[in-house]
């Protein structure tokens, strides 16, 4: 028994051997972010129901106790000494029962349980503890109970959630964003224990950003209600149709040029340099790289036309005042 004592004045029952002391209540996420109530059945000791506390079998009755004739002592003689103790057979009530009640074993009190609610606030976190004082006319015990405490330790177990994490009194998500909505901004739907909450999303809003919605948290009725916390990241298609695909490229070909960057299926004007390892050349020799300018009036209209045909160039033939000018 509790404090080393070996007896205790009340019978052992299916309820089992002590009363509740200590509970483990264990709720979900969800339940101790808002607050629940849970039914849980304390073992408490009380007055025997059978025979009321009398202690003896329905239809019997106790009588003085013949042994010690009513004093609650008997006497002990070892020789010369003589000494007095409890008796053994009243155990010193000084009323002795034959038929004792088989419920509560001639003890007049026995343990049982009794159904109890206990209230979980909202915003319980893992691990705290409550202490609670129970009713004993809640509890159903009798009157001559009532002014016993009955006190209740109460060990919260909160089940983790894949979803949320409660910092103090900020509650912390993260939210997907696809392409389109995270480069031109809207707004979205965001899911939590209490209600769903739509999140303005600005213009170009990068990944791992944060959006904080204020009075969203854990609310309770002694503090000021906390944040939503929102940790952003982008979600990007596994795979593009042929449609997105084409205008995904068109966007691509519109963004400023970055050295060491080459957007696979977009030409760029760099992809020869880094095929070569170069960045920026001193001189460009290569014809294929650079076309040959060719300043204007610098060549004849027939030697430009036999070059644009890939003709050999005209041979000069001797001029003729009265002749017509032919080309070929």
């Amino acid at each position: 028994g509790e404090g080393g004592e070996v007896h205790n004045d009340y019978a052992e029952s299916y309820a089992g051997t002590e009363s509740s002391r200590e509970y483990i209540a264990q709720v979900a996420f969800e339940e101790a972010f808002l607050g629940t109530s849970l039914a849980v059945q304390v073992r408490c000791v009380g007055v025997c129901d059978k025979c009321g506390g009398s202690k003896s079998e329905l239809g019997y009755t106790g009588n003085i106790c013949p042994y010690c004739e009513g004093t609650g002592e008997e006497t002990v003689r070892t020789g010369h000494i003589t000494a007095r103790k409890t008796c053994s057979y009243c155990e010193g009530s000084r009323i002795f029962i034959k038929f004792k009640c088989m419920e509560c074993e001639g003890m007049g009190r026995r343990m049982f349980d009794r159904p109890f609610v206990l209230d979980i606030p909202p915003g319980t976190v893992h691990g705290q503890v409550f202490r609670m004082e129970l009713d004993p006319e809640e509890l159903g015990l009798p009157e001559s109970e009532w002014n016993t405490k009955q006190l209740l330790w109460v060990t919260v177990s909160v089940g983790t959630s894949e979803e949320f994490v409660v910092n103090e009194r900020d509650l912390e998500t993260s939210m997907e964003l696809s392409p389109a909505l995270a480069l031109l901004g809207g707004t979205t739907v965001v899911k939590t224990p209490a209600r769903n909450i739509k999140v303005k999303v600005e213009e170009g809003t990068a990944s791992h950003s944060v959006v904080v919605v204020a009075g969203e948290g854990v609310r309770t009725g002694d503090t000021i209600p906390g944040d939503l916390v929102i940790r952003t990241a982008i979600r990007v298609p596994a795979r593009l149709s042929w449609r997105q695909a084409r205008i995904v490229r068109k966007f691509a070909t519109l963004e400023p040029h970055e050295v060491g960057i080459v957007v696979e299926g977009v030409p760029s004007s760099s992809d020869h340099k880094l095929e070569v390892n170069v960045v920026d050349a001193d001189k460009i020799v290569n014809t294929v790289v650079r076309e040959v300018v060719i300043k204007k009036m610098e060549k004849t209209i027939t030697a430009t036309i036999r070059d644009k045909l890939g003709l050999p160039p005209a041979k000069p033939k001797a001029s003729r005042s009265n002749a017509q000018h032919r080309i070929f």
